[in-house]
Formats: C-alpha cells, structure tokens, sequence
C-alpha cells in the first residue's frame, strides 16, 4: 500500500520527509507500529530518512531501490569487485551522513 506521494516545492530534506510521514499514519489512524517497510531510491537525503525511519520506527526497515541494489550488486559480482566494496565500506563508512534529532 502506499502511504503517501506528496510533490514537495523547491526540494525537501529528510526530516521534513519523515514529519510528512508521520501525519500521513496520523490521517489514516494508522498506529506506528504499521510502519515496518520503506521503499525509496538511493539519493542520499533519502538513504538518510530511510535512516531515520529505522531508527524512530523499530519495526521499519528501508529496503532501498531493489533496482539499484540488484544493478550495483550485479556489477560488483560480474567485476569481481565485491571485495574491495564491502573492504572500502568497513574501512570508510558507507558515506551516508544524517543528523538525527528528537
């Protein structure tokens, strides 16, 4: 089901993303605990509200862009590059920077 699609002017952050959220569960009186999946692209602002959702919703799990992650994973595999990926990421952080707030 989708819970919401909003056309956000001038661009959004994260937050502002997630607060959007939170009053579409509201209007729909769904309870937070309904929250348990988030499908987004892999722009960072939204790598960052995935973030964020796992952390303020723990049943939620941001499963990314299956397109993008079977493609990235798909190269990594055909390139023999899988290695040297997940080392890069242990060893630098997977890049993604968020501020999380109350």
């Amino acid at each position: 089901m989708v819970l919401s699609c909003v056309k956000h002017d001038n661009g959004s952050m994260a937050a502002e993303m997630d607060e959007q959220l939170v009053a579409d569960l509201a209007t729909w009186g769904l309870q937070p605990s309904h929250f348990v999946a988030l499908l987004t692209d892999t722009a960072s602002k939204l790598n960052c509200l995935g973030r964020l959702s796992e952390a303020w919703y723990p049943r939620t799990v941001h499963h990314y862009c299956a397109d993008h992650n079977l493609q990235l994973t798909a190269v990594k595999a055909f390139t023999g590059d899988v290695a040297n990926y997940y080392r890069d990421v242990a060893q630098y952080g997977d890049g993604i920077e968020c501020t999380f707030s109350a």
